[in-house]
C-alpha cells in the first residue's frame, strides 16, 4: 500500500478503527484502479496521487451500500486530478479517463 491508512482516514475523517480493514481494502483498489488506468505515484509521491486515492476511498466507502445509482461517476475534480496525473509525463500514456488509450 503506497498511501497510509492515517492519512486517507484524515482527509475521509474517520477516527475510529473499525472500519481499518475495509478502509485499507479500499485504499487498494483505489491504488490498482489508477494503476490499471496507467498512474503511479512518482517518486517521491505526488499530492495528487494522493488526493486522487484518498478520494477514491471516501466515494466508495460512502458508497458502499448504494445499489441502484451509477458508481461510475466520479467526485467532482477528481477526473481532473487523474488527467493531469496522466499528463505529467511519469505515468503513461495520455488519456482521458474512461476512455480507451
Amino acid at each position: 500500500m503506497i498511501c497510509a491508512l492515517a492519512d486517507v482516514k484524515a482527509y475521509m475523517q474517520v477516527t475510529d478503527d473499525g472500519d481499518d480493514a475495509l478502509i485499507t481494502t479500499l485504499i487498494e483498489a483505489a491504488e490498482g484502479y489508477l494503476a490499471d488506468a496507467g498512474i503511479h505515484p512518482g517518486e517521491p509521491v505526488d499530492a495528487r496521487y494522493a488526493l486522487a486515492v484518498s478520494a477514491l476511498t471516501l466515494h466508495w466507502y460512502d458508497n458502499r451500500q448504494a445499489v441502484d445509482t451509477n458508481l461510475t461517476d466520479l467526485p467532482l475534480g477528481l477526473r481532473q486530478v487523474i488527467n493531469q496525473l496522466k499528463a505529467k509525463g511519469v505515468i503513461g500514456e495520455v488519456c482521458e479517463i474512461g476512455r480507451p488509450n
